[in-house]
Formats: structure tokens, sequence, C-alpha cells
């Protein structure tokens, strides 16, 4: 009788624990809408896509290049304010704030 009694509990223990964990995996998806930063009504028109500055078959390349050296430069410039800005001018900012 208390081997059966201590099968049972532990079942029904382990059954509790799942379900309290599936309780929190759903309620964590119900709000994943909110966790996203870009959404279409913040993202400000003519805004280029990450994707876009990235290397034709960079994940085959044998230089190991990933991306396109003229669209980096670009988004330094944007970052940085000004022509002809590199990696380093970007660092040196810190903490990068948004821009209006």
């Amino acid at each position: 009788m208390s081997r059966r009694y201590r099968y049972i509990s532990t079942c029904f223990a382990a059954i509790i624990i799942v379900a309290v964990l599936l309780c929190f995996c759903f309620i964590s998806f119900n709000n994943i809408n909110d966790v996203f930063a870009f959404t279409t009504s913040n993202i400000k028109s003519g805004a280029v896509d990450v994707g876009d500055i990235l290397l034709e078959g960079y994940a085959d390349r044998a230089d190991g290049k990933v991306f396109n050296a003229e669209s980096m430069a670009a988004l330094y410039n944007r970052l940085v304010g000004k022509a002809g800005a590199e990696i380093g001018d970007v660092d040196a900012l810190g903490t990068l704030t948004a821009a209006d």
C-alpha cells in the first residue's frame, strides 16, 4: 500500500509541475508581440533592411567576408553623422541614442 501511495503521489506531483510549466510557457507566448522593438509604426519610410548590407552568397565565400563595404560605410556615416566614418568612429560614440 505504501509503495502504491508513493507512486500515485509522485505521478500527481509530476503532472502538477508539468501543468504549471506549460502555463508559464503559454503566458509568455501570449505576450510575444509586446517584446518586438521594431514594428511597422516605428520604422521610418525608406529604412533599409539589415539583410541588404550582406554580400550575395556570403555563407559560401572563401574569403570570409559577409558585409558589403559600401553599405557598411553608408551605415557608419549615418550613425556618426559625418562622411568617411569607420567602425572606430562608431565605437567612440559610446551609447547610441535614437535619432529623430
